[in-house]
């Protein structure tokens, strides 16, 4: 669908909260990254909050990673993350080298920068969070990633970096911790999902 077209149908007036979650689902199994941005601008104005989970009050979360059939155990979703990070940058540097579209759609989140060459810029508005290495971790391309993350912002940022590189979860990576939520739907479930609610054609991008 013409991105045009596409933000009219995503203001019509009664979009609720679920269908425009349906809607994104969609877009990101096309990896429309245009698309999945309109979705998550049009989210982020009307339901505030909308990607945060309750608060782990048990600690860290010991997390099994897998890449291209490699299978990590971490005692924490962060090292998990950062694992994964590495093989995705190792195997396909070119986001971070080769600045374009598809650096801005990995890098650039609706209210931070989850990753950036310098953590004066990775921390513009919160410059003290710096100065704690909880917060950050350096990568091996030099570039410095955000931590301060809860588990669907981390996981959604391994699905972006994935899909510019065309890595299938389940298949050439994976994550599996305790604390995340039932996966996700295919594609075929998803689209008669979205026939039941009436936007079968108009959610595809």
């Amino acid at each position: 669908m013409d991105l045009d077209k596409f933000q009219e149908m995503l203001a019509a007036p009664g979009r609720s909260k679920e269908q425009l979650l349906l809607i994104l689902e969609n877009a990101r199994n096309k990896e429309a990254f245009a698309h999945i941005l309109a979705v998550e601008q049009v989210l982020e104005q009307r339901f505030p909050g909308w990607r945060k989970r309750p608060s782990n009050r048990g600690g860290a979360r010991p997390t099994v990673a897998m890449f291209q059939g490699e299978v990590r155990e971490f005692p924490s979703q962060k090292e998990a993350y950062i694992w994964l990070i590495e093989r995705f940058v190792a195997n396909n540097p070119s986001p971070f080298v080769n600045l374009n579209w598809e650096t801005v759609f990995i890098v650039k989140g609706q209210e931070v920068l989850y990753f950036a060459k310098s953590l004066l810029v990775l921390f513009l508005q919160k410059p003290h969070l710096g100065e704690d290495p909880n917060m950050h971790h350096r990568l091996s391309n030099g570039w410095y990633a955000r931590l301060v993350l809860n588990e669907e912002q981390k996981v959604e940022i391994l699905e972006r970096i994935a899909a510019v590189s065309r890595f299938k979860m389940g298949v050439d990576w994976d994550w599996n911790s305790r604390g995340l939520a039932p996966g996700r739907l295919d594609p075929d479930e998803l689209l008669r999902e979205l026939k039941d609610l009436g936007l079968g054609h108009a959610a595809n991008p």
